[in-house]
Parts: structure tokens; sequence; C-alpha cells
């Protein structure tokens, strides 16, 4: 039952409480409303201080709305559903909106919309729809608000609301100004209408020639589409604007990166994303453009080259003779999961044929020796030729990690899901991971092998690094040592990886981790071939927080001559 009301002033807080049970009830809104009424001043009886509970605060929005200050009532209202959205009081506003709007400054409501938005998070979708009735309600007042207009068409995009795109061209066709410009042209952007979009944005340029984040969407745009040179002419313009836009160094250096290819770039951006520890832009562009990080990169031994070569061969209709024999020569040994490429190349292109691998020479340090003791050796070798040391898993357990490999790559991502999978794992399973590099199945998305096998060896080193806690002595850290330490291979590549990770996440491992890894850059480089460990040690090494300059200016010299 709604708390008496026959004494006046009742129990603000009795009341309080009762409107945030039961906020949209009729007869709880006419006894506050009546309670108000009564009240000599009710805004003394629900004062603001550090102890007010949203409760309290509710209510003393719904006084300020009635005594005529809508606007400030509407944004104390928006502070309490950005805290407590779990109470239904926005119908409160939108009430006030439809009832005394012409007494809302609009753009005061319309930043507090956007600021109760931003905080949020996971309830901002099921919300969505009550925030549209509320800027509705108020542009029904004020027509002619650019900002109301700005805000009803994000709040549209974001709910996925067809209507969007038309509230935006209305708005600016009323309304002329380089904010509505740049909402059609966001809007634009956002249904995948990319040129229409870059049109617009330098239409707000005309209105606004110093609009810096015009400039800066076009530069995105072409960015994203592939357009690098245009890109960059675009973030250079936002430099002349704002020369000390990150948003603009960073996405200039990553289109100079695609442009020329220059791995000098990459190492810009490295520094300046450093320098800028919560820049998001520069954090996010630097991830997408580092190797084992934004994307996977794929084999470089010229077996792997010379196999991808032999199925545009096969491809092209050209003739190949019954039960061919292939033989590759090779200069120095390569890394021995080159040979499960092989064989699952010719398991779906030509069961009939062989490729025989012609090694001229071993190269010193031998690679087929592990650096240090190991726990499980993955690869044993006859001569030159490679044979996995471990007996194959079982299928099904192995499916988690099979479907993560599956999956689009971003180490962000995938060391998520390879947390999540590692829980269908007892530690000492761990040798049952390591086996699976060796033994991998066929995709079943039919990737390329030399695509595929590493992908799955690095989600096997994900599930190995979270597979339990702690380190010396642990089973993580003995399996991804075994990898390190063992034969060069794609495998101890995926180790190095997965060690990087662990160092970033857990500084107390971080020193023992960088020391093992510089050892093997300094010790185990061959004297001649390709070496498959080059690249990932000079990009891991560089990720590991706490460098000193002089290593960083090594590998920086290290990156640069790959």
């Amino acid at each position: 039952m709604p708390p008496n009301t026959k004494d006046t002033p009742h129990s603000a807080e009795d009341l309080a409480r009762a409107l945030a049970v039961r906020p949209n009830d009729s007869e709880t809104l006419a006894l506050a409303d009546a309670w108000i009424a009564a009240a000599k001043d009710p805004l003394e009886l629900v004062p603001l201080h550090t102890e007010t509970t949203f409760a309290m605060v509710a209510l003393r929005a719904r006084v300020l709305a009635t005594r005529g200050k809508v606007t400030e009532a509407i944004e104390l209202l928006l502070q309490v559903v950005a805290t407590r959205p779990d109470v239904s009081y926005l119908p409160w506003a939108t009430a006030w909106a439809r009832q005394s709007g012409e007494q809302v400054d609009p753009t005061s409501a319309a930043g507090a919309v956007v600021t109760a938005m931003a905080r949020l998070d996971e309830y901002a979708r099921v919300l969505l729809p009550f925030f549209v009735e509320l800027v509705e309600a108020l542009r029904a007042h004020h027509p002619r608000s650019p900002a109301l207009a700005a805000t009803l068409v994000r709040l549209l995009r974001q709910s996925g609301d067809e209507r969007a795109l038309v509230v935006a061209r209305e708005a600016y066709a009323q309304m002329r100004t380089p904010e509505l410009a740049v909402i059609v042209a966001t809007t634009l952007r956002a249904h995948g209408e990319h040129d229409e979009a870059i049109a617009m944005f330098e239409e707000a340029l005309q209105l606004d020639p110093k609009l810096v984040p015009a400039w800066l969407d076009i530069g995105d745009i072409l960015l994203d589409t592939g357009r690098f040179e245009d890109a960059a002419n675009a973030y250079e313009r936002a430099l002349v604007l704002d020369p000390d836009s990150t948003w603009a160094k960073a996405s200039l250096l990553c289109a100079k990166l695609e442009i020329t290819g220059d791995r000098a770039y990459l190492h810009e951006l490295h520094d300046l994303a450093e320098s800028h520890p919560d820049d998001a832009r520069a954090q996010s562009l630097l991830d997408a453009a580092t190797p084992w990080v934004g994307y996977l990169p794929t084999p470089e031994e010229s077996s792997i080259h010379a196999i991808v070569g032999l199925l545009e061969h096969i491809e092209s209709g050209k003739p190949v003779p019954p039960s061919p024999r292939w033989t590759f020569h090779v200069s120095a040994l390569e890394a021995p999961s080159v040979r499960l490429v092989a064989a699952q190349f010719l398991s779906v292109v030509r069961p009939d044929a062989r490729i025989v691998f012609d090694v001229e020479q071993v190269p010193k340090p031998d690679p087929r020796v592990p650096f240090a003791p190991v726990d499980w050796l993955v690869w044993r070798y006859e001569g030159t030729e490679p044979h996995p040391n471990l007996p194959p898993p079982d299928r099904e357990k192995m499916a988690g990690v099979v479907n993560l490999a599956s999956q689009p790559f971003s180490a962000a991502a995938w060391l998520r899901s390879a947390r999540a999978a590692a829980k269908g794992f007892r530690p000492e399973e761990a040798p049952l991971l390591l086996a699976q590099m060796v033994h991998p199945p066929l995709s079943e998305q039919q990737l390329p092998p030399w695509r595929w096998i590493p992908r799955l060896q690095l989600a096997c080193a994900y599930v190995l690094a979270a597979i339990d806690e702690g380190w010396n002595g642990s089973w993580r850290k003995r399996a991804l040592l075994s990898l390190v330490h063992g034969p060069m291979d794609w495998t101890a590549m995926t180790g190095i990886v997965a060690l990087t990770e662990i160092a970033r996440a857990e500084p107390e491992h971080r020193e023992e981790i960088r020391a093992i890894l510089w050892e093997i850059l300094k010790t185990r480089k061959p004297s001649a071939g390709y070496w498959c460990l080059h690249a990932p040690l000079a990009t891991c090494l560089r990720r590991i927080p706490g460098e000193t300059t002089e290593g960083r200016s090594r590998l920086r010299e290290l990156s640069l001559s790959l």
C-alpha cells in the first residue's frame, strides 16, 4: 500500500521508496504529485547531498518538473537513469517533455541524453526506445534544434532504425549546419554508402573549413576501403588544422605503412601508441597493423611459395602427369611444419602425388636439436626427415581448439576464447595440445593448409597459456618452453607468441620471459636459410613492456632488416 499522506509533509523517504518500486503506477504518481502540491517547499524536503539515495534524487527531479524547471528536472532524472537503469524512470521525462517541452533548453536536454547513454553500457540498447520517445517528444516543441535532431539520428542509428537517414536528411534540409552535414555523412557511412558519405563530409567542410573531424572521417573511410594515398592526404589536411591530433598522426602512419610497406612506419606507430597509452585510436591501429596481434602472416618458407605456385598450376588446367612426383630443392632445412602443409595439400588436391624435399644443408646451430632440455619433444628427425614425436590426440577432445582456430583472428578475442577452451582440459593434458600441433586435422572451412596449420598451432598455444595458473613448475610453462626450446618450427613460433601474451598480462613473469626470448634471438639464428623465428621474436619482444632503450633500438634494426 502507498504511504499515508494525511500528515503533510509526509516522509519524503517513504514516498521516494514507493516510487522506486512502482515508478509508473498511477496511484503512486498521484500520491506523489498530491504530496508535492501540499508541501510548502518540497525542494527543502528532498535536498541533494552526498548521502542522498537515487530514489530521493528522482523525487527531487519530479518536484523540479512541477515547479517549471523542466530542463533541470530532465537532466537530474537522466543522471538517476544512468545510475539505476533498472528502475523505469524514463517515462517521467517523456511525459514532462510532452506537457512542457517548450520550457526545455533543447541543447542542454540533448547533451543530457548523450551523457546518460554513454554511461549505460549494456543497458543502453534496452533503453534505446525510451530515449527515442523522449527526444521525439522534445523535437515536437523544438523542430529546428540541431542538437535534438543530431541526438535523435544517433539513437535511431544505434537501434538500427531505418528512419535515421531520413531524419538526418530532413533536418539538414531545414538547418544547413556543418554539424548536421556531419550527421548525414556519418549515417551514410553506417549504411555503407562511402562515396556519398565523403561528399557530405566535404559539404560540411565547405560550411566550416576548419572542421577537423570531417577530415578525419574522410581519411578513415578511405583507409578502411583501401584508398591509402587519398587517406594519407586527408590526414595531412587534418594535421595542418590540428598538428597535435593523435588520431591523424596514428592514422597517417598506418596509411604510409600500407602505401610503402616500410616497417619504419610501424615502429613510429608503436612509439606513438606507447607515448599515448590512453589513446584508443593509436592502440587499435597498432594492434591491427602488428602481426600475431591484428593478423596472422603467411609463412615465408620457399617450399610454401612452391606449394602455392603448384596449386595455381593445377587450378589453371595445365597438364599434370599421373602419379606425379615433385622435388623441392631447398637451400637449408626448413620448419618441419612445412611437411604438414605439403601432406594436407596433396591429400586434398592430388592424393596420388608425392613431394620430395631435397635439402642441401643443415645450418648451424642444428635446428633439429632442442635448444635446452624439454619435457616434451614434438618433433624427431631421421636425417632431414621430420616426424611427429607425440601420438595423435582424441579428435573430439580437440573440438573446442579447432573451433577457436576457425574463428576470425584477433589476439584479444582469441585469448578470451582460449581461456574458455582451456576449461575443457586438465593441466596434465597439456601434452595433448602439443600433439594436436603436429597432427592437425583438415580445415572444416577449407582454408588452405599454409593458413590453417599456423592458426591451429597458435590456438593450441593460447589454450596452453591458460591451462593452469602460476609459473614455476606449472604445466603451461613446461609445455610452452618445450615449444620454444624445441626444434626450430612454427610450433616454437606460437610458443613465443603465447609467452609474450603471458609477459604482457602477468608482470611478475615478464623479465624471465624477456630473457628467454632474447637468448633465442641472440643464439639460435641459423647460418643459412630462412629463419621462421626471426620476425616473431623481433615483433614480440617489442610488445613486452619495459624494454631498454638499447634493446628497442636493436629490435627496430632487426625488424627493419626483415
